[in-house]
């Protein structure tokens, strides 16, 4: 079986970054792993070039600054699907856990942009029981993704186009990229599985005081751009393309 790709946009967190690559490593069909090291400023590169010498699976993006979420993105879809020709790629934060079997039962819905739905506890997610959390036979249509981790097919990709990195560093890029493929016709090629992970949520913010800083300084900047963009802010927009001007 040919390798699937998994990519992971990292900006620290050194130990969870090390714990979501040892989920995805131990997926139970053939993986390779994509970093996209946003200048990770307390050791997690340095962790990241060492851990990559020994595993061949793992392969690093080394960036000069923290270029953002949505670039990240864009690297790890460029990269996968025009340099390694794969069909799709499963993008996941850092601070996530997985099941092995996760990867696995997220390519089996045909939507070109899936995502696992978070149930269960940590406790029930890491014994792996997939007796007391089966898989669904039919994926759940769902008015929004999780873009914590989403299973992003190449022609889904192309149709929508790139996620718009005007959002820095992070925060509204998400919803953006949904009203894109909204905008595109393609709301019931987004499903979701519902599928025991785990999702810790902001743990970049609440480990880096300065990433917390520039969050603090760039949110606001970041939802004018998105009401700009859209007529309103997430649910409430007025416009089904963006205001490019």
């Amino acid at each position: 079986m040919t390798p699937k790709w998994i990519g992971i946009p990292v900006y620290g967190c050194k130990d969870l970054t090390l714990q979501t690559i040892g989920d995805c490593l131990s997926q139970d069909i053939p993986v390779n792993i994509l970093i996209v090291d946003n200048a990770s400023p307390d050791g997690t590169r340095e962790a990241l070039e060492e851990l990559a010498l020994r595993e061949p699976r793992l392969h690093l993006v080394k960036n000069p600054k923290n270029l953002g979420v949505a670039a990240a993105w864009n690297q790890l879809a460029g990269i996968v699907f025009d340099c390694f020709g794969a069909e799709e790629i499963l993008i996941c934060n850092n601070d996530i856990r997985l099941r092995p079997d996760t990867l696995r039962n997220l390519l089996i819905p045909k939507g070109g942009f899936v995502t696992p739905v978070n149930v269960g506890t940590m406790e029930a997610m890491l014994s792996h029981d997939a007796i007391t959390y089966p898989v669904p036979p039919e994926p759940i249509i769902r008015s929004g993704p999780d873009f914590s981790c989403f299973l992003l097919k190449r022609s889904f990709y192309q149709e929508v186009g790139p996620f718009c990195e005007q959002y820095w560093p992070a925060y509204y890029e998400d919803r953006d990229y949904h009203m894109l493929a909204i905008g595109k016709g393609l709301e019931r090629e987004i499903y979701s599985v519902a599928f025991p992970y785990v999702h810790l949520a902001s743990q970049t913010i609440k480990n880096n005081p300065e990433a917390k800083a520039l969050n603090d300084v760039y949110f606001g900047i970041n939802k004018a751009l998105f009401i700009k963009r859209w007529g309103g802010e997430p649910h409430h927009e007025t416009r089904q393309t963006p205001d490019l001007s």
